[in-house]
């Protein structure tokens, strides 16, 4: 840092862009301190400071003439023999787990080009799909993202996520391990413009002292695929009740309270008779990085009212206006006995291509019968007309 002190700059970001950059050339991480309340300076400090009770820390002070410039001032360029001693392991296990492909590391993660510094990509355990956490992600609510985190640290890293209670509130969210000496962490906000939350700051990898465990939720628990597999074999063998050996034996590598394993039980036959009652398809595609495509969904009520509807449907595509998703909308529609439309199906489609409306098609078919049934489109995108023929070659 001594190669930016008294360097000067014409606005107060770009100073702070050349601290920050110049620290991660160090592999050292840095927050702007809230608690420094100046108009005419901002401190930033070590991400790590009371963790590791590190005191680096620069100011970046205005000069008050009339070019109004900022000037970098380093106060303390030493970082503490704990934070040094820190990153230098976290160094020598990437650099451990690079040369050995991954062995001897008990997460996995795929490896993420330059390209794409954000994304954080970890395989899953338990039997569940890869999860990831990326700064791209959006949630509708403090709720859902409180999920995606929890489930993350449980079903990729077998570690449990908890709020920090002490920097949390109102549109700011701050989940750390429940290892109080582990460095893991994820903050959530509230986007200022938009319904939304997203992810400001992360750091994945937790720390080499970490002594933290998985201690799932009964939602959680009723997820684990291998779970509900083990509550289904083992009732049929022992009957309704669950026991010592079940509970040894369903997950590896952590503990499950015998109650604990009755309200998942009871979650997972409650789920089930909702999949024997409901005949609503739905279907979505994700990228290999986990980020989402396209979706399809048929809501039940369309099994009861095809009967009712007219032999003649209709494939409306039209631009999504959601901020969060710049694809578009497909809607398979139909016709009432008084010639009003009537949703079928819709879709959401990155673009109106003939892959993704066959794909939509496809889709359609398993609980609508097109059988004698015309297919108005619109010409607008010929991507529709070319996916339909696709789907229906004797419609």
């Amino acid at each position: 840092m001594t190669n930016l002190h008294g360097a000067q700059f014409a606005t107060l970001p770009a100073a702070v862009k050349a601290i920050k950059e110049d620290a991660s050339l160090h592999k050292h991480e840095t927050q702007v301190d809230r608690a420094f309340k100046r108009d005419d300076a901002k401190r930033l400090i070590c991400r790590h400071r009371n963790q590791h009770e590190c005191t680096w820390n620069v100011e970046v002070v205005k000069d008050m003439s009339a070019l109004g410039t900022w000037t970098i001032v380093s106060v303390d360029s030493a970082h503490s023999e704990s934070c040094e001693n820190a990153r230098n392991v976290d160094e020598s296990k990437r650099h451990a787990s690079g040369s050995t492909n991954g062995a001897g590391d008990s997460h996995p993660r795929a490896t993420v080009g330059l390209d794409a510094p954000n994304h954080q990509l970890f395989q899953g355990s338990f039997g569940r799909r890869d999860l990831v956490l990326t700064q791209d992600m959006r949630w509708g609510s403090a709720k859902e993202a409180s999920r995606a985190v929890n489930d993350f640290a449980l079903f990729a890293q077998k570690k449990r996520a908890r709020m920090d209670k002490k920097t949390s509130g109102g549109r700011n969210k701050k989940y750390i391990c429940s290892c109080d000496n582990c460095g893991w962490y994820v903050r959530v906000l509230r986007a200022p413009k938009a319904e939304s939350w997203k992810i400001s700051s992360m750091n994945l990898q937790h720390s080499e002292t970490c002594v933290g465990a998985a201690q799932p939720t009964a939602r959680q628990l009723a997820d684990m695929a291998s779970f509900r597999q083990a509550v289904v074999t083992h009732s049929k063998a022992n009957g309704k009740l669950l026991t010592e050996d079940f509970l040894s034996s369903a997950e590896q590598g952590i503990k499950i309270p015998l109650r604990l394993a009755y309200r998942a039980k009871k979650l997972i036959a409650v789920h089930s008779q909702d999949d024997l009652n409901s005949p609503s398809i739905a279907d979505y595609t994700a990228s290999d990085m986990g980020h989402f495509v396209r979706a399809f969904v048929l809501p039940s009520v369309s099994h009861h009212a095809a009967p009712a509807l007219q032999k003649i449907v209709g494939v409306e595509v039209i631009p999504c206006t959601c901020p969060d998703y710049k694809g578009y909308v497909v809607l398979l529609l139909g016709q009432d006995g008084n010639f009003q439309p009537q949703l079928i199906a819709f879709g959401l489609v990155p673009e109106p291509s003939a892959e993704h409306v066959e794909w939509f098609i496809t889709r359609a078919q398993r609980g609508f019968s097109f059988d004698e049934v015309p297919v108005v489109c619109t010409f607008l995108y010929p991507g529709v007309v070319d996916g339909v023929r696709r789907a229906l070659p004797t419609v």
